[in-house]
């Protein structure tokens, strides 16, 4: 259990970061908000032309629960030029008294850009879509068989292999993973 600003593996970042190849299996519960599997929450602060952040080859198994701005992958972004690559959430969004701010790969986009490609979610856990509810280019739904499949690590582009001996109860893991 956390308060605001909680991930499985970064709580809060600003400008010029880039996070790669890791991933949340726990679950993460908060009474807060800014909450989700990777990234808690993205916020600029200078507003530097140029100043990117990036989310790449990652992925979250873990039930994520908040009080609102919450999501798969990051949990609430307020900055521009946030990169997401080739990541999936197939963890239980789990849904309050109201969807809004709620996202299987970005819970709010508050005044924030996302560029996106190869994101996914498992379409099957509920009826949460991509972003504040909404499906935005570059990230979809797929149904759970459609990402145990061993053809969705092509989806995915290169940093994951099939979980052959499921330590990730069958879902695609990272090429560095124990297998």
């Amino acid at each position: 259990n956390c308060g605001n600003y909680c991930s499985g593996i970064i709580g809060y970042i600003c400008e010029g970061w880039k996070v790669s190849e890791c991933f949340n299996r726990g679950s993460i519960i908060s009474e807060g908000a800014n909450v989700a599997g990777i990234i808690g929450g993205v916020v600029e602060i200078k507003n530097e032309v140029g100043v990117k952040g990036t989310v790449e080859n990652c992925y979250n198994n873990g039930e994520i629960k908040a009080s609102s701005s919450y999501g798969g992958i990051i949990g609430r972004v307020c900055a521009k030029n946030v990169e997401i690559y080739n990541t999936y959430n197939c963890g239980e969004i789990v849904i309050g008294s109201s969807s809004v701010g709620i996202g299987n790969i970005v819970g709010w986009l508050n005044n924030g850009e996302v560029v996106a490609q190869n994101c996914y979610y498992n379409s099957e856990k509920n009826s949460i879509k991509a972003v504040n509810n909404q499906d935005v280019s570059g990230m979809s739904g797929k149904t759970e068989a459609e990402m145990k499949n061993k053809n969705f690590v092509l989806d995915l582009a290169g940093k994951f292999k099939v979980d052959s001996k499921v330590i990730n109860n069958g879902y695609p893991i990272l090429s560095w993973e124990s297998n």
